[in-house]
């Protein structure tokens, strides 16, 4: 008899944004691949704020209904400081439940993320499985819940790297293939345009670098709420014939991105960033990338192996690695990138998906 299972998240990816809470579909398609029919109620984004509320109304009616009235073998929860509101009004039974935690669903990033943490107290009170992206997350979940029983923790890399996508090529190609100018080399910073996320860091370091650099342009692939800031800062410090901004790139175009940068910035201070894919994406494609300390790039990310974390979280340390980096012996560079590639090759989507099939089918 086939399983089912329900699966509840606010996120979910659309047409319109296709990676808004795309390793949510990843996990889906893993649940299927292990045999579970999958039924998923989840949210979609959209910036109109009335829209919004209706959506997350229908959800937790829709899902308050579902688990009340419809027979699962397994109930997987994303994101519960907001997903599991509808668990609150569960009539439990004898149905499993996993809760997925991403990031500021355990720890909060601005004021108001922290009245939702009783949500995902709740849900890890009743669940029979927590699943965390890594190990860096795992410590920050220990510190909430100290008294949670470490075998029933499991670490997966939010449906790991598509090694089908991102994989090693010529650099000339991939730089053909986004119609970039051939005499440049580039430097790249790719995530949300939000607090905490770093983009003002990478500006400031393009502002160090652009009289130091002549042969290097600037890639910025993103975008989120404080996109006029990044476009004013910009302005004000005249980088606007070094940056070339995209908005949304798909997984082939970021997997041409990191096939002709020499350099990735990531430099988050978000502690929510609890294991941080992009990183992994482009060391499969041999981008040597630089991040910063407490985040969750520093779980995979060894410090003059395969990448480097900066001590300091400021444009001129920036600076200064990338700075480092480029006078690096060609032979080092090399090593490096083959070090970086090598070391994603354990969270690839074919890993994750063995891994998870086992712990899945292990309930």
């Amino acid at each position: 008899m086939v399983k089912k299972v329900l699966v509840l998240s606010n996120m979910y990816p659309s047409l319109k944004y296709p990676h808004y809470g795309i390793f949510v579909k990843n996990t889906n398609d893993i649940l299927e691949q292990s045999g579970y029919q999958v039924d998923c109620i989840a949210i979609t984004k959209t910036k109109n704020k009335f829209i919004k509320l209706f959506k997350y109304l229908f959800f937790v009616l829709k899902a308050i209904y579902s688990l009340n009235m419809k027979k699962y073998d397994l109930v997987y929860v994303h994101y519960p400081a907001f997903s599991a509101i509808p668990v609150r009004f569960w009539v439990r039974n004898k149905n499993k439940l996993i809760v997925n935690i991403h990031g500021n669903d355990l720890v909060p990033e601005e004021e108001r993320d922290k009245k939702y943490i009783r949500n995902t107290d709740i849900a890890v009170k009743f669940s029979n499985r927590v699943v965390l992206p890594s190990h860096y997350f795992e410590k920050e979940f220990e510190l909430r819940y100290p008294n949670y029983k470490k075998e029933n923790i499991f670490i997966t890399p939010s449906g790991g790297v598509n090694r089908d996508i991102f994989f090693p090529k010529s650099k000339l190609e991939a730089l053909k293939e986004l119609k970039l100018n051939t005499d440049y080399k580039y430097i790249a910073f790719v995530s949300r345009i939000e607090i905490n996320k770093g983009w003002d860091l990478f500006i400031e370091a393009v502002k160090y670098l652009k009289d130091l650099l002549p042969e290097f342009k600037y890639i910025i692939v993103g975008s989120g709420i404080q996109e006029d800031l990044l476009e004013k800062m910009i302005q004000e410090n005249n980088l606007e014939d070094y940056i070339i901004k995209y908005d949304y790139l798909d997984h082939k175009q970021l997997s041409s991105v990191y096939n002709a940068i020499e350099i990735l910035s990531f430099p988050s201070l978000r502690k929510s960033e609890s294991l941080g894919l992009v990183g992994l994406e482009a060391m499969a494609c041999r981008a040597i990338v630089v991040s910063t300390r407490g985040t969750g790039p520093e779980s995979y990310i060894k410090d003059g192996d395969n990448g480097f974390i900066m001590e300091n979280s400021t444009g001129l340390d920036m600076k200064n690695e990338i700075i480092k980096i480029l006078n690096m012996p060609a032979s080092e560079r090399d090593q490096l990138k083959l070090n970086a590639d090598k070391s994603t090759e354990f969270y690839s989507k074919e890993n994750t998906l063995n891994n998870f099939k086992k712990f899945i089918n292990a309930l």
